[in-house]
């Protein structure tokens, strides 16, 4: 079976020092994979390589077998989820409306999400037991409530991978 994710003898470099060399793993469905390192080790540096926001000095990333070099944003969105370390707070939309922005890669450039795409939402919110703040302003969130909001907007991008970077933080 082809792994979700695959990467080959990876390296990245900064211009004044290597950090990443000759990383190679794989993930499986249904596999848990953790990354452990001290601060400054380069996690954050491997995960943006895995999620193609850095490319890689050398070696490849494959998603189900396809390089993640020849694809696009949408496709990205369609295989793997991220659920960042820290969420800016820039605008106060509402929880449910966060949560539906994982949805974006189902709908077309002027689409509203269907009711579908808002059952979907619900039932993550539902998940993550957050259901009752999805009215609330994001901004008006603490750290821990944030955090649950951006796992329940991964579980409604409905991804087979989801990518966490320190995913306890705030919790």
């Amino acid at each position: 079976m082809t792994p979700l994710i695959e990467v080959k003898d990876l390296g990245f470099k900064y211009p004044q020092s290597m950090v990443l060399d000759k990383i190679d793993f794989t993930v499986g469905q249904g596999e848990i994979f953790c990354l452990l390192g001290p601060n400054g080790s380069g996690k954050t540096t491997l995960l943006d390589c895995v999620l193609g926001w850095l490319k890689p000095s050398k070696g490849q990333v494959l998603i189900n077998g396809v390089p993640l070099m020849d694809m696009t944003a949408k496709q990205i969105a369609r295989n793997m989820a991220y659920v960042p370390q820290v969420h800016e707070k820039t605008f106060p939309y509402q929880v449910k409306d966060i949560v539906l922005m994982g949805r974006a890669s189902f709908l077309g450039p002027f689409s509203t999400p269907s009711p579908e795409d808002e059952a979907i939402a619900e039932q993550s919110l539902n998940m993550v037991g957050i259901a009752h703040l999805q009215d609330r302003p994001y901004t008006q969130l603490s750290g821990g409530e944030c955090q649950l909001v951006m796992v329940a907007r991964a579980l409604a991008q409905n991804s087979p991978l989801i990518i966490m970077d320190e995913p306890t933080a705030h919790l």
